[in-house]
C-alpha cells in the first residue's frame, strides 16, 4: 500500500492569516480513493461547482471550477463547458456555486447571493496539421482543454484565491499530487411551491501518482500538455486543480478512466500549466516568480508607510487613492495575497 505525506493545500489567504494547516488526510487502507473534504471557510470559498441553469430553473451539475485571483478570475477544463461555448439556450445560464453545503429555492432566490453567472467563456486552440482541414466541418486548429471564466457578479461572499505556479515547473514521475473537486453533486426537484430544487454539494480530494509526462499533449488528437496520474479522479472532477507537495497549484484534472477489474487505480490527466506559456495573457494577475504573489495596481502611502489595497487596474487603484486621502499613490506591483506586503514592479 502506497504510504507518503499528506499535503497541505491552503488558499492564499488563509496562508497567511494565522490559520492552522489542515493536512489533506486519505484513508488509511485505501489511500488513492477520493474522500471528503470538509473546508468550508477555506478551500471551498476558492473552488467551486459549476452548474447549467435551465430557463425552468433546474440545475445540472457540469464539473468544477477555481479561483485564480481575488477579483473574479476563474479557471476550468474546457470540456466542462464546451457544449454551451457558442451561448446557452434563451433564459438559462452557467453558474458558480459561491455557498457551500445545501442550496434550495426558486432560480430567482438570492441569486447573486448562491451564485455567480458565467458571462464569458474564452479558451485556446493550437495549430493541427489535419491532411482533411478542406472538408466541410474539419479545421487545422485544435482545442485545449483549457477555459477562463468571466463572472459576474465578480466576487463572491468570501472567495478567496488559490497558489498558482504558473511558471515552467513540471511534475516529476513519482510525484504525489491531489485534486479538488465535486464527484458527488445531487440536485432535487422540490416538492412544494416554495422549494423548486435542493441541492448538496460535498468537496473532496483524490489522490494519485505521477507516471508520465507529456509537455506537447498526448497526440495530435490531444494536444494539450498534460501529466499522467494514477489515481481515482471520478466525474465532476473535471475542472478543479491539481496540488503538488508545496501545497501549489500545477495542474487542472482533464480527463481520467476507471481502474480496471483488479486494479487499485485507475488513469487521470492533468492540464500542466506550466507547459503554457501564454497563460499569462489569459490570466495576467499571475506572478511567474511566487506562486502567492498578484500582479496588480497598489494603492498605498510611503510615508507614513500604509498599505491600502490591490486592486486590477490602474483606474480602480487610482479612485481608491482619492478615496484614502492626501498621501495615497499608485503603483504597479507584485502582492503577496492576503498581506499588506508587495514589490513594485516595473511594468514591461
Amino acid at each position: 500500500m502506497e504510504v507518503f505525506k499528506p499535503i497541505v493545500a491552503r488558499t492564499c489567504e488563509d496562508a497567511f492569516s494565522g490559520q492552522p494547516p489542515r493536512p489533506l488526510v486519505p484513508k488509511p487502507d485505501l489511500p488513492f480513493a477520493p474522500f471528503e473534504v470538509n473546508d468550508p471557510f477555506g478551500l471551498r470559498c476558492a473552488i467551486m461547482p459549476i452548474f447549467f441553469v435551465s430557463k425552468d430553473g433546474d440545475f445540472q451539475g457540469l464539473g468544477t471550477g477555481f479561483s485564480t485571483d481575488p477579483w473574479g478570475s476563474f479557471c476550468t477544463a474546457d470540456h466542462v463547458i464546451s457544449d454551451y461555448r457558442n451561448g446557452v439556450p434563451e433564459k438559462s445560464c452557467l453558474a458558480l456555486m459561491f455557498s457551500y453545503g445545501k442550496g434550495y429555492g426558486r432560480i430567482g432566490f438570492k441569486l447573486f447571493d448562491t451564485f455567480g453567472i458565467i458571462t464569458g467563456a474564452q479558451s485556446l486552440v493550437v495549430p493541427y496539421d489535419n491532411p482533411f482541414s478542406f472538408l466541410p466541418g474539419q479545421t487545422d486548429t485544435k482545442q485545449l482543454d483549457l477555459a477562463f471564466l468571466s463572472v459576474s457578479p465578480p466576487q463572491g461572499p468570501h472567495l478567496k484565491t488559490l497558489p498558482v505556479k504558473s511558471k515552467a515547473s513540471f511534475p516529476a514521475i513519482g510525484d504525489i499530487v491531489v485534486a479538488l473537486g465535486f464527484p458527488g453533486i445531487e440536485t432535487e426537484v422540490g416538492t412544494s411551491a416554495d422549494v423548486q430544487n435542493l441541492i448538496t454539494e460535498n468537496m473532496a480530494a483524490a489522490y494519485g501518482k505521477v507516471v508520465a509526462v507529456h509537455i506537447e499533449g498526448r497526440d495530435l488528437a490531444n494536444p494539450t500538455p498534460v501529466f499522467e496520474v494514477e489515481a481515482n479522479w471520478p466525474s465532476g472532477m473535471s475542472g478543479g486543480p491539481v496540488f503538488n507537495a508545496q501545497g501549489e497549484v500545477v495542474g487542472i484534472v482533464s480527463r481520467s478512466i476507471d481502474q480496471e477489474p483488479g486494479n487499485e487505480v485507475g488513469l487521470g490527466w492533468a492540464i500542466l500549466l506550466g507547459a503554457l506559456p501564454v497563460l499569462e495573457r489569459w490570466v495576467p494577475a499571475l506572478d511567474t516568480d511566487n506562486a502567492s504573489y498578484r500582479r496588480c495596481w497598489i494603492t498605498y502611502c510611503p510615508a507614513p508607510w500604509k498599505f491600502g489595497a490591490a486592486s486590477p487596474s490602474k483606474a480602480e487603484a487610482e479612485t481608491k487613492a482619492e478615496q484614502m486621502g492626501k498621501g495615497f499613490q499608485v503603483s504597479y506591483g507584485a502582492w503577496q495575497v492576503g498581506t499588506d506586503n508587495f514589490m513594485i514592479v516595473v511594468k514591461g
